[in-house]
């Protein structure tokens, strides 16, 4: 097992660059594809103007529009507004 306090050796030691790449622009960063699941239960009120939205009925009260206004600034962790 490797000493978590230790840095790696690629950080401690000098990089050896191949002859073959040593010309090249070094890479900066990598693109790589990524999927993230999640799953999201809204609370009753927002179900609520969920399934009104979808009907192309918006009703809106203070309570749905202080727990929209918090899930839309990503303030909703468990779906409920104490």
């Amino acid at each position: 097992m490797t000493d978590p306090n230790s840095p790696p050796a690629s950080l401690s030691e000098d990089v050896k660059i191949p002859e073959s790449i040593s010309g090249l622009e070094p890479v900066r960063s990598v693109r790589s594809p990524i999927k993230l699941v999640y799953d999201f239960v809204p609370s009753p009120p927002v179900q609520e103007y969920l399934r009104s939205y979808s009907k192309k009925k918006i009703l809106v009260t203070a309570h749905l529009l202080t727990e929209l206004s918090l899930y839309l600034l990503g303030g909703l962790t468990h779906g409920m507004v104490s």
